[in-house]
């Protein structure tokens, strides 16, 4: 199989205590419900419902799940194609030797579409339920000066540009909630945080949370002006 020709790596810490591939490929299946998988050191293909991975004794480190029928031929013949460039999500997990508690799971997506970071969330609340640890919101009321804090994490676009890619990001992860409505439900707020911080800038929790408040604050844009959009590169 041919490998993609851009993509956007993900890489997520969790707790080795409790990791299965059988849980993120159950995680996956609720986005893509005709999904296939595929070991990377086999050619056969699976159903996600399916996939052969709780029957054996080593479970695999790198696999690839397809959207469906149609996407999986088409990667598995052709590659990297405009039509089917999205349709293919591959995984890698990792144990680290200096903490063997720990494991690095990499989500290698094509393009940050409101389907892939569907997918993104779903993977994210299945490692969190692994670990059984929902690390607790912290926001901070100091005064935040945004540009030396976002400079100091290599985000140079300024504080505007910012603040729309957060409430893009929580436009499309929890469509309909408001910042307010976001903020009592810790969980799903844990969640923005960490695609924040893997596909636009590694900032704690509470910029994030700030900047999603103070552009709620902001007043709207007339309605014949075109609204921002989100593009993610790796």
């Amino acid at each position: 199989m041919t490998s993609m020709v851009s993509g956007t790596d993900l890489i997520f810490e969790t707790a080795r205590h409790g990791f299965t591939v059988g849980l993120i490929l159950d995680a996956v299946f609720e986005v893509w419900p005709d999904g296939l998988f595929q070991d990377a050191e086999h050619d056969d293909l699976h159903p996600l419902s399916a996939a052969p991975v709780d029957q054996r004794a080593d479970e695999p480190h790198e696999f690839f799940v397809y959207k469906d029928q149609s996407a999986a031929i088409s990667w598995n013949r052709n590659g990297w194609t405009e039509e089917f460039g999205d349709d293919m999500i591959h995984f890698l997990s990792a144990e680290c030797a200096a903490r063997p508690d720990v494991v690095q799971l990499t989500l290698v997506i094509g393009t940050a579409t409101s389907e892939t970071l569907r997918l993104v969330a779903t993977v994210f609340d299945a490692l969190t339920q692994m670990a059984a640890d929902d690390p607790a919101l912290r926001l901070h009321s100091r005064r935040v000066d945004w540009d030396a804090e976002l400079q100091a994490v290599g985000f140079t676009s300024g504080k505007e540009n910012f603040y729309a890619k957060v409430e893009g990001m929580s436009k499309i992860l929890f469509p309909g909630w408001t910042a307010d409505e976001l903020a009592c439900h810790p969980h799903e707020a844990q969640q923005l945080c960490e695609i924040v911080r893997r596909l636009v800038a590694p900032v704690p929790d509470y910029l994030v949370m700030k900047a999603l408040m103070n552009r709620r604050k902001q007043p709207k844009r007339p309605a014949n002006t075109a609204k921002p959009r989100l593009i993610w590169r790796a």
